[in-house]
């Protein structure tokens, strides 16, 4: 099953986000597979996020991990 996330950068500032890619790798739970992402130029507020999983079960943990993380 391929998922599509939507991610808004808080006060559109990615560095963040890039800061902990680069020091911690991607974070994706068990049973659930990367497969694209990018930002568009002119949109620089959020992220698209494709992954792929089995069930929406392994979408739903890397929300939550996301939400709480």
């Amino acid at each position: 099953m391929l998922f599509m996330v939507i991610e808004r950068f808080r006060d559109n500032d990615m560095l963040p986000i890039y800061r902990r890619l680069w020091e911690n790798g991607r974070s994706l739970p068990a049973g659930l597979e990367y497969v694209d992402s990018w930002i568009e130029p002119e949109a620089v507020s959020a992220a698209w996020f494709f992954s792929n999983g089995k069930t929406a079960t392994s979408k739903q943990a890397r929300t939550d991990a996301r939400r709480h993380g």
